[in-house]
């Protein structure tokens, strides 16, 4: 292990970090339970409402479905799961439930931080591990991505720790059937977490292969590495693939199939074809929408660009070599950026343009420990031959850090993540108010709606895969008439759109509007079903 970034005490590093916590921990909880009204705005997003009635349902034992009737595998299970209890302890309190959900999230966040200084201590040292840390603890757009109710909190948390397994692994080289079969269960649990964490598993397997290769020098050799780390990773993830096969035919999340699907077609719809340059057009604008927002939520930019400035003043005579070996400590992360690389990839080249927050957070984690680590080697390096680091100065960066964000959390949160959804929210209400109870309700933003009302039919096909047949048939029409719809909401443009791409005959004549929240296109509109 490096440690050539130490403070004079052995234990401030441990009290500070501890500090730096409980501070992260406090500012989660308290956003965890404000008013739900208010937490629909700035950061909980519709599909979190998903996520409470999956696991209601789970709860009632009427097995993981949405609206009470049609199985779902639009989920991922390891959160799903860990609210299932919850609805067993507090049946009838929905507040209750919905705020422990996002107290469950606020620790796994905080547990992430643990695990950001473990990664960054084994190559930079304590204090590197220290900042790295505290990026992640008090960056406001972690903080409310991570408090957005959906699975973003607990998946980080096993990416977190399978980039620490095989961080350790690699600078101990251990490389034992033992320390890959754990590497294994642990990505399973990312995966299960979220499934684009398969990303991570494709990345680790190509690591592992070169790593064994070095060492064997011929290839079958090479590929037991692998091949014990994969033998471990779908052992664990066997039944939830089963359970999907057996349900589904397989093992491809619904959401996973639908939101491209959509995607695509509102492309389609623009530009009648994929032969053209507006493909390409519209393939470099998703790529500089992912890359911009990497760069805004990672939220160390002015951080990195500091320090970068500093290490060059300080160090301009031997910049060169101090790259280079800023380089060798950086490499122990190559398969986690790698594995970020890919991610991006496949959400600007193939996914387009769903620009969902939490998409992202797995890049900005990898993104804290790069920053991490170059923040340690600055320190050694400025530091030079003095064995300390003054506590003033990290007092006096902290600060700095803890101005800044302050600063942007408090624009972030003026602002908010999904300012929209108030209109869904309003809408909800209004239809759970003003219809009969009896009454059936279509909506393709569909979560608040089924959270509030308990009478809501997904017609996006993020948790319904019978939506998703219809659509793809161009019968969602026929669809709603065969659930017995009997009102439709969401956004007019988004109706519409569904309207022209999804039906053969259009169904906007048979839809008569009788509220609007809005006289915008992108306003929504409850229409009843004629």
């Amino acid at each position: 292990m490096n440690n050539d970034v130490k403070s004079g005490s052995k234990t401030s590093p441990l009290l500070l970090l501890s500090l730096f916590l409980a501070l992260g921990l406090g500012i989660r909880l308290y956003i965890s339970w404000q008013d739900f009204a208010l937490l629909f705005q700035k950061c909980v997003v519709d599909d979190a409402l998903f996520y409470l009635n999956i696991a209601k349902n789970i709860s009632l034992g009427k097995g993981a479905t949405f609206d009470g009737s049609i199985m779902t595998n639009g989920f991922h299970p390891a959160y799903a799961l860990l609210l299932v209890p919850l609805f067993l302890l507090f049946p009838d309190n929905p507040d209750m439930t919905f705020h422990l959900a996002l107290t469950i999230c606020s620790v796994f966040s905080v547990m992430t931080g643990v695990i950001i200084f473990l990664i960054v201590k084994e190559i930079a040292g304590e204090i590197a591990g220290l900042i790295a840390s505290f990026l992640w603890l008090f960056n406001p757009y972690v903080i409310m991505i991570s408090l957005n109710g959906v699975e973003v909190s607990v998946a980080m948390f096993f990416l977190s720790l399978c980039i620490y397994q095989f961080v350790k692994m690699r600078v101990t080289n251990a490389f034992g059937p033992r320390s890959l079969a754990l590497l294994g269960a642990l990505t399973a649990l990312a995966v299960l977490g979220r499934v684009d964490s398969v990303f991570m598993m494709m990345s680790l397997t190509f690591f592992l292969f070169l790593a064994w290769y070095k060492e064997k020098k011929r290839l079958v050799p090479a590929l037991a590495g692998p091949a014990i780390f994969n033998l471990a990773a779908f052992s664990a993830l066997a039944p939830w693939f089963a359970w999907n096969l057996y349900h589904f035919g397989s093992i491809r999340q619904i959401s996973g199939v639908t939101l491209p699907n959509v995607a695509h077609n509102m492309f389609l719809m623009k530009y009648g074809t994929y032969l053209s340059l507006s493909l390409v057009k519209t393939e470099l604008s998703n790529l500089r929408i992912w890359l911009e927002s990497i760069v805004r939520f990672s939220g160390g930019l002015p951080f990195f660009i500091s320090a970068l400035l500093i290490f060059i003043v300080f160090r301009r005579g031997s910049f060169m070599e101090d790259i280079e070996k800023l380089w060798e400590q950086m490499k122990i992360v190559d398969f986690a950026v790698l594995s970020a690389l890919s991610l991006v990839s496949f959400y600007a080249f193939y996914f387009w343009g769903w620009f969902r927050p939490w998409y992202y957070l797995s890049v900005i984690l990898t993104a804290t420990v790069c920053l991490g680590v170059f923040a340690g080697y600055v320190l050694k390096a400025v530091r030079g031959s003095n064995p300390g680091i003054r506590p003033r100065y990290l007092v006096i960066l902290f600060l700095v850090l803890a101005v800044y964000f302050s600063h942007r959390g408090e624009s972030v949160w003026e602002k908010g993540l999904f300012p929209f959804q108030k209109q869904l929210y309003e809408s909800a209400l209004w239809l759970n108010e003003n219809t009969e109870k009896d009454t059936k309700i279509g909506a393709i933003s569909s979560g608040v709606y089924g959270y509030i009302t308990q009478r809501t039919t997904d017609l996006l096909g993020v948790v319904n895969h019978e939506a998703y047949r219809a659509m793809r048939e161009k019968r969602i029409f026929s669809y709603m008439k065969e659930k017995n719809l009997d009102y439709l909401v969401d956004r007019e443009d988004m109706v519409g759109f569904f309207s022209e791409r999804f039906d053969g005959e259009g169904f906007m004549d048979k839809l008569t509007p009788v509220k609007r929240f809005g006289d915008k296109a992108s306003d929504v509109v409850v229409y009843k079903i004629n």
